[in-house]
């Protein structure tokens, strides 16, 4: 199954993020210089959960070649543009309200057998769920106001790229865009998940979603005990429950935004006094963002949904939707460093071969069904522990026939009831020890 993206007929915005400043000195990340957060298993068997790290899957693809940790941008969070900070020798606007990023499994990135040798690999045929989220960050607080609590919003949306509702959905720069011609392609499509940006909402800064299952927005406290809440790098961090079911072929977007629990004079209070760097006049995070090359556009590739974004307090014609790292004239912000563990009980291992190449074709008839289907097959080489699976969009198996040891040049036709299971789509799945097979179908 292919992943069946709707395009959208509508005009692409500009790219408008440009050069600025960013506003943290060296100085101060000096004992927070990034480095790789190992949170992945190693468990090679079937069905374990994974830990999805675009930053470290972006450094191995370069082959050691290029170290992207050293690409490394930072810049202030800020629900509005009413906050001044430090930039160079003069104050600005703080110019970014929210930072997303987009993950697709399915990139080679992070399938790559020689650098993630037995962890699973999720197709666009296999349901997953998203289990938890993890972003480290940097936390800064004046120490004079110790009962000031901040918030910070982390918002997990899935969808299947058709736009329906406020779900996932796809933008996309035409042949003449300087977008796509920076990138190498004709056309250049990314995702983009409109955000609630009502004051009055309790979902401020949530991505909004045509269904309540398809979305989770968590608000973490910001107090004087979190600023010493940090991992062994260093840095603050959030690691937050989401268990979020994905269907198969959707993607999943998360956000971060930080809320102020504190009141300032718009247009004239400042993070920092210039010269004073070192106590903030007003509590604020820092996001961390890499770029794959330093000075240079990231890699697109079509098909691959991976993308960061961001969203400017003056957002300059894209309203409440984030703009895509593809679209950045400043490279800096190219993958925000955002970490997910994802689980998929029906994946198999990273460079475990696909049972394609052995079967000569997996059919399902008749499909569509309403009581019982024959599922056919011919194998080339033998099959060992084999079963067919009848799973739900979500991975849950509802019925399981096993077949064990399948001789080599043989064809197999095999009945599976479905009487009495609800109408609708699932997935036929042939497993065994050398690969699987996964293939629709509708009941009625």
């Amino acid at each position: 199954m292919l992943l069946s993206f709707a395009l959208q007929a509508q005009e692409a915005e500009t790219s408008i993020v440009t050069n600025q400043i960013n506003n943290l000195s060296e100085t101060e990340v000096n004992d927070k210089i990034p480095s790789k957060i190992t949170l992945g298993s190693k468990d090679k068997t079937r069905g374990p959960a994974r830990w999805y790290d675009i930053v470290d899957a972006v450094n191995k693809s370069f082959g050691g070649a290029i170290n992207v940790y050293a690409n490394d941008s930072y810049n202030t969070l800020w629900e509005d543009s009413t906050i001044l900070s430090v930039y160079g020798s003069n104050y600005s606007s703080v110019w970014v309200r929210s930072v997303a990023a987009y993950i697709d499994p399915v990139d080679p990135r992070y399938n790559d057998p020689v650098q993630y040798p037995g962890v699973d690999a999720i197709t666009n045929n296999d349901p997953f769920t998203v289990d938890s989220f993890y972003v480290p960050y940097l936390y800064y607080r004046n120490s004079a106001k110790p009962s000031i609590v901040d918030t910070l919003i982390i918002s997990v949306i899935y969808g299947d790229g058709t736009g329906s509702g406020n779900d996932l959905d796809i933008r996309f720069y035409g042949p003449t865009t300087q977008t796509a011609m920076n990138h190498g392609t004709d056309t250049l499509r990314v995702l983009h998940g409109f955000m609630d940006l009502n004051p009055a909402s309790t979902n401020h800064f949530g991505y909004l979603a045509s269904s309540p299952s398809k979305v989770r927005t968590i608000r973490i406290p910001l107090t004087a005990a979190t600023l010493m809440d940090t991992n062994s790098n260093g840095w603050n961090y959030a690691q937050v429950p989401i268990n979020l079911n994905v269907p198969a072929g959707n993607k999943v977007a998360a956000s971060m935004t930080f809320k102020s629990g504190d009141n300032w004079t718009p247009n004239a209070d400042t993070l920092y006094t210039i010269g004073n760097r070192a106590t903030p006049n007003y509590n604020h995070i820092r996001f961390v963002a890499f770029e794959e090359v330093s000075g240079g556009h990231q890699q697109y590739t079509k098909g691959i949904w991976t993308q960061a974004g961001l969203m400017r307090t003056d957002t300059s014609g894209w309203q409440n939707r984030h703009i895509p790292s593809y679209a950045f004239t400043n490279t800096d912000y190219e993958h925000q460093w955002f970490q997910w563990k994802l689980n998929c009980s029906t994946c198999f291992p990273v460079g475990t071969n696909d049972v394609t190449s052995n079967i000569s074709e997996l059919n399902i008839f008749p499909n569509p069904t309403k009581l019982n289907t024959t599922v056919s097959f011919h194998v080339e080489e033998s099959l060992h522990n084999a079963e067919i699976q009848l799973l739900n969009l979500s991975g849950t198996v509802i019925s399981s026939t096993e077949l064990g040891f399948v001789k080599g040049k043989s064809s197999i036709n095999k009945e599976i009831s479905t009487n009495g299971i609800a109408a609708g789509m699932y997935f036929i799945q042939l497993s065994a020890d050398e690969g699987k097979r996964t293939q629709k179908i509708v009941i009625q």
